[in-house]
């Protein structure tokens, strides 16, 4: 079990650059993937997306790659092709709008023209050789390991949160199932009760019998029964303890299961009609309520 939170960092060495990959994630409910690189590396981001997506199921992750030269800074280089195009784009751009350009103004654009994009070039920057990528790979694989391991940590964490949230849960679901039973009987009772007391204010009260006694009985046990949602209930909290013990990704599968948890818990608490059951259901909805927040961590 693995949260979505979680960074990891991991720096190779390639011709004497250093390169440095970060990777950190928050919560999400799906996967989103945002990769930074510097422009010469960013050929390179379909296969650190692919290392990535399958250490991960869902969550916002970010993969930040850089690098330093560990030896020399490089040389600066002019790309005449890139400042050519540039130059040719701004006069037609001066064409089209009809503008004059002197030639102290072409001048003048010169120094602007090396501030643009791809313009000026480091030779480091420039190269894209096979050991570059390869490090660059082997930071990810690393970094995504690191990653892991501390996600890990903190699943154990949220694990243990889910464990005591989930046993109180189950010790309010035993009073309910304790307190059901005896619903029907205190029903019969109290609609005796009620006879009587309408006999002794009237004075004359038409006679019931066992027969209708027992029919109204019937009628009130049948609104008020439970069995159902106890016993869907109880298999939704086993499904819940299963996928806790379970391998790989349940983040999604427990938020379902306590979207039904709650669902049920409603349910039992309106029908039953009971004072007891009734503070036992808000005890449950407030525990189901403190593990959505916690699963909300979960991958």
């Amino acid at each position: 079990m693995r949260s979505m939170t979680g960074f990891g960092s991991s720096v190779q060495d390639a011709g004497g650059r250093a390169l440095h990959v970060d990777v950190r994630s928050v919560n999400h409910r799906y996967l989103k993937l945002v990769v930074k690189l510097p422009p010469s590396l960013e050929r390179l981001e379909t296969e650190i997306s692919e290392i990535v997506n399958r250490a991960a199921t869902r969550g916002t992750i970010t993969v930040s790659v850089s690098e330093q030269s560990r030896t020399t800074t490089g040389r600066a280089r002019l790309n005449s092709e890139v400042a050519e195009g540039w130059y040719r784009e701004i006069i037609g751009l001066r064409d089209r709008l009809g503008l004059p350009l002197q030639t102290s103004d072409s001048t003048a654009l010169l120094p602007s023209l090396l501030t643009l994009p791809g313009v000026m070039v480091n030779d480091l920057e420039d190269e894209t050789d096979e050991p570059r990528r390869a490090a660059v790979l082997r930071a990810t694989e690393a970094a995504v390991q690191a990653w892991n391991a501390t996600r890990s940590i903190e699943g154990r964490a949220l694990l243990s949160a889910l464990e005591a949230e989930l046993a109180q849960v189950r010790r309010h679901f035993v009073r309910v199932m304790a307190r059901a039973p005896k619903i029907v009987t205190e029903l019969r009772d109290r609609l005796l009760h009620r006879v009587t007391a309408l006999r002794q204010e009237l004075g004359e009260f038409p006679p019931l019998g066992e027969s209708e006694l027992a029919r109204e009985v019937c009628l009130l046990a049948d609104r008020t029964d439970i069995s159902e949602e106890l016993a869907r209930l109880n298999a939704h909290l086993d499904a819940f303890s299963a996928g806790l013990s379970g391998e790989g990704p349940h983040g999604r599968r427990l938020e379902f299961l306590l979207q039904e948890m709650l669902r049920e818990t409603n349910t039992l608490g309106a029908k039953a009609n009971d004072a007891e059951i009734a503070q036992a259901v808000i005890e449950i909805k407030c525990a189901i309520e403190r593990l959505k927040e916690q699963v909300m961590n979960l991958e």
